[in-house]
């Protein structure tokens, strides 16, 4: 076997390592505008790789860095508190004062009807 910078080639055939693969594809989606989630990569490797075992922290150590940080970002859950409508539960616990954990806390207790999930 000789070393191939990606990966190893054998009898003529290449073996590109799996997180340049899903580099690869990261950047082909992003160009394409779609969006990158771990279920369009994992049906990317099943074409591509019938029968090998990939694991989500695979996926994701391999996308640090493979696309830009807007591509990746989620949007946060809409919460309201106390009337006013904020876009996550961060900001939401920002502007009271409090921790993201202590709002979602707050939006689970009964004991503060104004705070709620907007959907």
């Amino acid at each position: 076997m000789t070393k191939h910078p990606n990966g190893w080639k054998v009898n003529g055939r290449e073996y590109v390592r799996k997180s340049t693969l899903i580099r690869t594809f990261v950047k082909e989606l992003v160009n394409a505008g779609e969006p990158v989630t771990h279920s369009a990569v994992m049906a990317m490797l099943d074409r591509e790789r019938p029968g090998h075992r990939t694991f989500p922290t695979e996926i994701s150590r391999a996308l640090l860095g493979a696309a830009p940080a807007g591509a990746r970002r989620r949007d946060g859950q809409r919460v309201e508190a106390d009337g006013v409508a904020y876009p996550s539960l961060a900001s939401a616990g920002e502007a009271h004062g409090i921790s993201k954990e202590a709002a979602r806390k707050r939006i689970n207790s009964p004991h503060f009807p104004t705070w709620k999930l907007l959907g």
